[in-house]
């Protein structure tokens, strides 16, 4: 039993124990902090933290993150302490609690779980919720039913992982607790598959408008690049609470991380993972490797083939450019902290170079393989390469193969030929010599120019070398070294002519898949 547990049991065996509980239960309504320090015994809990934490979390608005350091006890408080104390003060209360996982997502109620059945002073203050009999109710590791009065789909308490399937369900309140990790940060393929979970949430709430929301968590990346980012351009209306491990040079919890221990951190860690994990404030390195000064964009004009920087240098068609396409495949599964890359690339003849596409995903060989036709059927790319090392090598197998085909096994439809071309790279140099060796130049020169809307690519080119994703790059660094200038005049003359005797004899067929630059 705690000491705060034994005081006041001391204190009720005077004989004033019914006014003791009344006031007792009275300050416990009224503020979280009691109730997650005297009752709950979170000791380490401290006024000048955690105070302000908890009178920001009972009070606040409707829809609401928290970005609280690591180890701070922000899912202590925030989820566990919440939703009990939420409970404990009105037993008709649903609420989810979601994780990044199932059984992350149910750790949490592990601790709820364990107050309920052994908590005596929480039992002798709130008799009302705990079940007469443990085993006539629900009690499971994911669910727990309290007693109450009406009669509802839900459990008191429910937990699940980003992407379960709760259609049908609606609660009162959705916690959701360290939905965006380790596993989503290093993949977009999982971080949209987060994104589009928390979009179709609404759904699971009793009215979406009035019903509760509370994200807390920590950030892992710059700008869109993780939930959390994704929820301050995406959702207006949610009000964050954020706490830094360090505020004006002091640590704001000095009693478990002082400044010494959270340099040892940094250490560690590294100044980026650092600056998210710690200081919720994932921007940019200066010692980054690519500038944002560095790059040029451009926007594509009304007759979808031509190109028009931003920073006023001329102009160019799209059939003016020397264009080639890289494939950088990966063959980790859907569970590796990887993708399927693929970057298109136009080169004019003053050596500029602009992104024409860029596309990844962790997919299989098939999916991935697919989308390059797909691209080349839009840009008619002059050499279509990818990098064969080791068993990649079987990608050039299963492009020629399509080639005897009539129609494509996924869409059904006939795609252009393509021819294509091994690429190993040269010195078995790894992917940030790479990166660096054949793009620090090309953008410190102002030659590279993307679209505003390729987002995902600017993100890895800013976050070099810190980012743990960077496969688009790496393809945009192998595209780049395989590119080459368009030969004279006389090239692109005859490329001109060509393409128009080509269009000549083209059969019609839907206009946005043939043709020409393929912009709509």
């Amino acid at each position: 039993m705690s000491d705060t547990a034994s005081a006041i049991f001391d204190m009720a065996e005077s004989g004033q124990a019914d006014q003791l509980r009344d006031e007792l239960r009275s300050r416990c309504d009224q503020s979280l902090y009691y109730f997650a320090k005297a009752v709950l015994n979170y000791k380490d809990m401290t006024d000048h933290l955690h105070f302000d934490m908890c009178t920001a979390a009972q009070g606040g608005p409707i829809k609401q993150g928290f970005l609280v350091p690591r180890a701070h006890l922000k899912s202590t408080i925030l989820t566990k302490a919440k939703v009990l104390w939420k409970v404990c003060r009105d037993p008709e209360e649903r609420r989810l609690i979601v994780g990044e996982s199932d059984t992350v997502a149910a750790k949490n109620l592990k601790d709820i779980k364990w107050h309920i059945l052994n908590n005596q002073i929480l039992k002798w203050l709130y008799p009302e919720i705990i079940p007469p009999d443990f085993n006539a109710t629900k009690w499971t590791d994911t669910e727990i039913l309290l007693p109450r009065r009406g009669s509802y789909d839900e459990s008191t308490i429910t937990t699940c992982g980003v992407g379960a399937k709760m259609t049908g369900f609606h609660f009162t309140g959705i916690d959701y607790d360290d939905i965006f990790g380790e596993i989503a940060a290093r993949s977009d393929a999982e971080k949209e598959r987060v994104v589009e979970w928390v979009q179709y949430a609404p759904g699971l709430l009793v009215d979406p408008e009035t019903s509760e929301e509370s994200w807390q968590g920590t950030r892992w990346k710059h700008g869109l690049g993780d939930i959390y980012g994704w929820i301050m351009e995406n959702m207006p209306y949610v009000a964050w609470y954020r706490r830094s491990a360090i505020e004006n040079g002091v640590p704001i919890w000095p009693e478990r991380f002082s400044l010494a221990r959270l340099e040892e951190i940094r250490l560690r860690e590294g100044d980026y993972k650092f600056a998210c994990q710690y200081l919720n404030d994932p921007t940019p390195p200066e010692g980054s490797d690519f500038a944002p000064s560095w790059i040029r964009y451009y926007s594509v004009a009304d007759d979808r083939v031509t190109i028009v920087p931003e920073d006023g240098t001329p102009s160019v068609h799209v059939s003016q450019l020397y264009r080639n396409c890289f494939l950088d495949p990966s063959s980790g599964g859907r569970s590796a902290g990887c993708e399927n890359a693929i970057i298109g690339l136009g080169q004019a003849a003053d050596r500029r170079k602009f992104v024409l596409t860029e596309w990844g995903s962790n997919c299989d060989y098939g999916a991935a393989i697919e989308k390059l036709h797909l691209l080349h059927d839009q840009f008619i790319f002059h050499d279509v390469y990818f990098e064969a090392v080791g068993a990649q090598k079987e990608i050039g197998n299963q492009i020629r193969a399509r080639r005897v085909r009539i129609g494509c096994d996924a869409c059904g439809k006939q795609h252009r030929v393509i021819t294509p071309r091994e690429w190993i790279p040269p010195g078995g140099r790894n992917k940030e010599d790479r990166i660096r060796m054949f793009l620090q130049e090309e953008f410190s020169s102002g030659r590279m120019y993307l679209r505003r809307s390729q987002e995902q690519l600017r993100n890895q080119i800013l976050m070099f070398p810190h980012a743990t994703m960077v496969d688009r790059l790496d393809a945009l660094a192998s595209c780049v070294k395989t590119s080459r200038v368009p030969l004279t005049d006389e090239y692109i003359k005859d490329e001109k002519e060509k393409m128009a005797r080509m269009e000549a004899k083209r059969v019609s067929r839907t206009h946005t898949q043939f043709d020409y630059g393929g912009y709509v």
